[in-house]
């Protein structure tokens, strides 16, 4: 049974320590953001960001380093030590679930706005 054992027991590390990294990551990147006075682009902002909070952390940690930290899925892949592909996935599944998220602040602005 230790044939069974051994690699049930390293892929539960190997889980362990990538969630670790992406909240320890998470941990020291706090807004991309720089505070304004104009309250909509606060209101925007914020909107964003709470957008990015509810996404899963592994997609939450792909997506800010790719657009606010100019990251390739390349350099991505390697600091999550995930694959290309996986990095490539999170990202684009991310920016859908945002995108459904922030819709209707997009709806909002365009008809405050006009057509944009």
């Amino acid at each position: 049974m230790k044939w069974i054992h051994d690699p049930a027991v390293d892929l539960i590390r190997s889980n362990t320590r990538r969630r670790d990294r992406n909240l320890a990551w998470q941990s020291d990147h706090h807004s991309p953001f720089a505070s304004t006075d104009d309250p909509d682009a606060n209101a925007y902002q914020n909107a964003v960001w709470n957008a990015l909070q509810e996404l899963p952390i592994d997609q939450r940690s792909v997506v800010h380093l790719r657009l606010w930290s100019d990251c390739t899925f390349e350099m991505i892949a390697a600091m999550l030590d995930i694959s290309i592909n996986t990095a490539a996935s999170r990202y684009r599944y991310g920016l859908d679930k945002m995108r459904e998220r922030l819709r209707p602040l997009y709806e909002e602005i365009k008809d405050c706005h006009g057509q944009l």
